[in-house]
């Protein structure tokens, strides 16, 4: 994968009736009968592709990457929780956004994604982490 590329980090479409449309893995084939238009909305892939219907009435394209902004990146961006803040398993793990990880968390998790997660994901974690020293937080 070239670095410059940018990868999918939410794929969904907002449906003239308001209805979200989440594609959360590959093959997650969402669909919706917008109750404005009539039409039949569908959106697919997940984070490895965009699959979308052709409609009269467009839908909202709600895509985010590595490459849109950060404000936006925080908003969707999802870290898999397993421990608790002293590292004892949780009976389930749980999905955290990105801008409600807390700080001491946050800090760890710069460290932690260093080696051992994809490039992007890294660089995902500094940027939250320079967001939030510039007061945007």
């Amino acid at each position: 994968m070239n670095e410059d590329e940018a990868i999918i980090l939410y794929n969904a479409i907002r449906t003239p009736d308001g209805t979200v449309l989440h594609s959360e893995y590959r093959w997650d084939y969402q669909e919706h009968k917008d109750t404005v238009t009539g039409e039949t909305y569908i959106t697919d892939g997940g984070n490895d592709y965009l699959r979308r219907s052709l409609n009269k009435v467009p839908a909202k394209d709600l895509t985010v990457t590595t490459k849109s902004p950060h404000a936006d990146i925080r908003e969707v961006f999802t870290w898999t929780r397993n421990f608790d803040a002293d590292m004892n398993p949780l009976p389930e793990s749980e999905a955290i956004l990105l801008k409600d990880i807390t700080d001491s968390h946050l800090d760890a998790l710069v460290e932690w994604t260093s080696d051992t997660y994809p490039t992007y994901v890294h660089r995902i974690m500094i940027a939250e982490k320079e967001y939030r020293v510039n007061d945007n937080a």
